[in-house]
Formats: C-alpha cells, structure tokens, sequence
C-alpha cells in the first residue's frame, strides 16, 4: 500500500542517516589519531607545526585517512621504530608520536578492515541510491536489510578506532599533567638552557683554554664570556633564572664541577 511504501521509505532515509553518521565519526576519529600522533619540532614552533598538521588532515579523503593511519600508526610487532628528526642543534626539539603494536596477522585484518570501510563508505555515498527503487517494495525492504548489515560490520571496526582514541587521550592528559610538573618542565628547561648561546659559548671555553688536568676555573670562564657575549652576561638573572654563572651550570647539568681552594681560600 501507499502508506507502507512511504513507512518503508522514511526508514530507509533514517537508516542511510545512520551509517553515513558512523562513517562520519570514525573519519572524525581517524583525523584526531593522525592529527595528534606524530608531531616534531622545536618547542617554539610546536603549536603552529601542530595546527598545520591538522589542516592537512582535515582535508585528506577516508581513503587517504585510512591508509595514512595504517603506515604510521601500525606496527607490527618486534617492527623497529623510525628515529624521530633530532633537529638542527641550535634549538631545543620536542618529538612525540604513537604506535599501535600488535602481530602481523592481527594488523592485516585491521587492514583489510579499514580497505572494506571506505569501499562500503564510497558505495554508500555515491551508488546506493541508484539501487533503490522508490516504487518498489521490496528492493526497499532489500536495501534496509543491507543498511543495517552493514552498520553490524562497523561496529567492530568502530570499538577498535574508539578505543584507541580514547587510550591517546588519557595518555595526552597524562603527559600533559606531567609537562606541567616540575619534574617534566626541568628536561624541558635543560633542553633550553644547553641550546642556549651563553651555554655553547661556555663549552667551547672548556674545550679551548682547560688547564692540562682537564679542569677550567669558573673564573676564566667567566672572564671569556664577559668578553664574548657581555650582554647575555649582563641580564644573567633576567634571561636565563639565575643569579650566578655557578648556578647556571649546575642547571645545565653538562659539566662535571668539583671545588677546590684558591689562593683567596
């Protein structure tokens, strides 16, 4: 009858609905996976870096995503991980990313998964409505039997993604809680200092004009700076935290520092 066809119709509209809502949200979780899960650069410029990998995600195809999520996210197990870009030297670098570990055979079907979702995804976007008959039915009834086939198949897909996320948040928030600590900002600080121009003057100091025992005073090194860099000598305290050359050292924790008596005592 008319009223069942039309009963039949507006479900189906609802069921199409449905799916291309859960395609949406796992293409909304795989961006935040790539988007979050392999950043490197100097700490400066990391939040910039950080937005310009967000916009290149958000405008890549779910094939694109899923593809990109299987290179840099899996891993097989015993797999060896890529060196993360060490920087050029002259700044203080920050690198994070995350791998999901698991055996080759585990990975293939998570894989092969993802391949299936954006075929399904691609066919319900752009072939499903010239399968369906609006007059007829029972292709109506065919096509709400695949809809929710189909949604049956992404929901394992989609626990996985989901749990996954939600790991990488609760790990963001954590190192997020542990940056903000005293004991994640002074590696941090001391990554800082040691890029620092006043630091690298001080070790070419030591390797330059160290008495024959290995050791130089603090002294002559101090000396030497104030004739290479006198402002950064002069705003000590205001540019770097601290009050004496001495003070500065041991927070680079470069340099070996031993007292010894002087002839002033």
């Amino acid at each position: 009858s008319p009223d069942q066809l039309s009963d039949l119709t507006n479900e189906l509209f609802r069921r199409v609905g449905r799916n291309l809502l859960n395609f949406q949200r796992i293409e909304g979780m795989l961006k935040f996976l790539l988007a979050n899960g392999q950043i490197s650069g100097p700490i400066a410029e990391i939040l910039r870096i950080r937005e310009a990998r967000t916009q290149s995600i958000h405008r890549k195809t779910m094939g694109e995503l899923a593809g990109q999520f299987a290179e840099e996210i899996l891993a097989d197990a015993g797999e060896v991980e890529p060196e993360h870009e060490s920087g050029d030297g002259k700044r203080a670098w920050i690198a994070f990313s995350i791998r999901i570990e698991a055996e080759a055979a585990s990975n293939a079907e998570f894989r092969d998964g993802l391949r299936a979702l954006v075929q399904e995804r691609n066919d319900l976007v752009h072939h499903f409505g010239s399968r369906w008959d609006s007059k007829s039915i029972e292709i109506t009834r065919e096509l709400l039997l695949q809809l929710d086939e189909q949604r049956e198949r992404l929901i394992p897909l989609f626990e996985r993604i989901r749990a996954i996320v939600l790991s990488m948040q609760e790990g963001m928030r954590e190192q997020a809680a542990f940056l903000a600590s005293p004991e994640g900002q002074r590696p941090i600080e001391q990554q800082w200092l040691r890029q620092s121009p006043l630091v690298r003057l001080l070790a070419d100091c030591v390797i330059q004009m160290a008495r024959p025992d290995g050791w130089l005073p603090l002294a002559t090194a101090g000396h030497y700076l104030q004739r290479q860099a006198p402002d950064q000598v002069a705003s000590l305290k205001d540019r770097y935290g601290y009050a004496t050359l001495k003070r500065l050292v041991v927070a680079t924790d470069l340099f070996d520092i031993q007292d010894e008596s002087t002839a002033r005592g």
